[in-house]
């Protein structure tokens, strides 16, 4: 009777000390034992498995989850991920996860890893050596954790990895903290007192007017930075929380805004004031703020202020990109959100009659790999098919309207594949050829113009025909010998 009460009360122990994510239902999870030191309660729309799919480069989003420690003790929070579980639907070997970025706030968030980061970059179990924590969730106090995923867009072909699908269960884990007398006065739970974070400064510099704010060694900043403009006119507004980091990862020290001379804008757009480039190349998650103010009486007839938006030019596209604005028309101000470095203006409609460039499309950068491919066989007829051969190109259209671009693929002459490719004005597209089952024989591939080459070789393993000859001819002998030896021994 006594072991069956302490299993079953060490059994409610174990439920109120772990806690992962519920599978169903949005509610609170009620406490698993009577009267507990520590009782994790989580509620909010993440507590469900994760499940994203269908999504495109530039996509986000948000979730948020409750935590709520019922007991009578403070306890540290451990978060990590288990049960990943991707499809690559394309079969090319672009999985979702090396693209999707997550990154977590909360005022008591204590990361041992650079944020954002990719699923499998977060820590997979609760001991993981790269942990991420709460250090301390208060007895009876509730806080909230808002969690941030990102199909970035670096600007590089991503389309292999749409339409694939990624899911994952989040869990946390609440332990109990030992009294404050017993840890010295520090929140690390073990005797030691816990290190300050290393703060560090990040300056946004517009040109010449530098405004600065503490971060952390990740990039995260600790304040919220509004850097102003000398003339007013520019804004930008970094939250605390934000990470900052450059291209290969690291946190910037410094950023720079300068005026520059813009490059061509789309014909039927007229450009509003004065265009500026922010370097080096970084990206900002969550995004900022950028507000660019403008002289309404200025405008001029025939132009709509509702109309304003404020654009960035893509480097990779060669291209303007509009981004949602919200215009205020009081404050003259028009606002957007910048997740990564660009140069950036107010566009608008033109108010007159504008001829607007075709839809024009090309082909450039036909690659051909491999350009030599093998074949083998045991003898020249029977010969298996070797390594297939990708052909890729990129589709650009230079026009400012939509339309479709047929790509063939003609092999020695030959139509071998057609592609249809949609693209919007300013855009370009990868296609892609994959050919097998070629013969032996040197190929000329040729898409729309463009031409490469690969030669197909044929390998014969001679030294395993010259073997398997030699056993045919063993074996041939040895029979002839057993048909002679049993003609004597029949006397014939």
């Amino acid at each position: 009777m006594l072991l069956s009460t302490v299993v079953k009360n060490a059994g409610k122990l174990a439920l109120s000390l772990v806690m992962g994510l519920a599978l169903v239902g949005l509610l609170p999870i009620p406490a698993q034992a009577q009267d507990p030191a520590i009782d994790l309660e989580l509620s909010g729309e993440g507590v469900t498995s994760w499940s994203i799919a269908n999504i495109k480069p530039g996509d986000s989003g948000t979730r948020t989850v409750t935590l709520h420690n019922a007991g009578y003790r403070d306890g540290l929070v451990s978060i990590w991920i288990s049960d990943i579980e991707e499809v690559d639907y394309g079969g090319d070997g672009a999985a979702l996860d090396n693209y999707l970025l997550f990154s977590l706030s909360c005022s008591r968030l204590s990361p041992d890893l650079t944020l954002p980061a990719t699923i499998h970059e977060l820590p997979q179990n609760v001991s993981d050596s790269n942990y991420v924590k709460l250090t301390k969730l208060y007895a009876d106090e509730t806080l909230t954790i808002v969690w941030e995923w990102e199909f970035a867009e670096t600007g590089e072909p991503q389309n292999d990895a749409q339409g694939d699908s990624l899911s994952f269960t989040i869990n946390y884990l609440l332990e109990e903290l030992p009294p404050e007398d017993d840890r010295g006065g520090g929140g690390g739970g073990d005797g030691r007192s816990s290190p300050e974070p290393e703060l560090l400064q990040l300056g946004v510099d517009m040109w010449g007017k530098v405004t600065s704010g503490q971060r952390t060694r990740q990039g995260v900043l600790m304040e919220t930075i509004e850097a102003i403009s000398p003339d007013t006119a520019l804004i930008l507004l970094l939250p605390e929380g934000t990470r900052v980091l450059g291209n290969s990862g690291n946190p910037l020290d410094l950023i720079e805004v300068n005026p520059v001379t813009l490059p061509e804008p789309p014909p039927d757009k007229l450009v509003i004031g004065t265009g500026y480039d922010l370097q080096p190349s970084c990206t900002f998650y969550p995004p900022i703020k950028l507000i660019l103010h403008y002289d309404s009486p200025a405008l001029g007839d025939g132009i709509d202020e509702e109309e304003l938006v404020i654009a960035c030019y893509d480097r990779y596209q060669r291209g303007w990109m509009g981004m949602p604005t919200l215009i205020d028309a009081e404050a003259d101000a028009a606002t957007a959100s910048l997740s990564h470095s660009s140069i950036f203006t107010l566009l608008v409609e033109s108010p007159g009659v504008v001829e607007v460039p075709p839809f024009s499309a090309g082909i450039y950068n036909l690659s051909v790999n491999p350009s030599q491919v093998t074949m083998w066989g045991l003898l020249p007829f029977a010969v298996r098919t070797g390594q297939e051969v990708t052909v890729t190109a990129d589709v650009v259209n230079s026009g400012y309207r939509e339309g479709s671009y047929s790509v063939i693929l003609k092999l020695n002459g030959h139509t071998r594949a057609t592609q249809e490719v949609a693209l919007g004005p300013i855009q370009s597209e990868s296609v892609v050829f994959v050919l097998s089952d070629i013969q032996p024989g040197h190929y000329t591939v040729v898409l729309n113009g463009l031409s490469g080459e690969f030669t197909s070789s044929l390998w014969i393993n001679w030294w395993l025909v010259g073997g398997i000859v030699a056993i045919l001819a063993v074996i041939s002998s040895l029979a002839a010998w057993w048909l002679v030896t049993r003609r004597k021994s029949k006397g014939v």
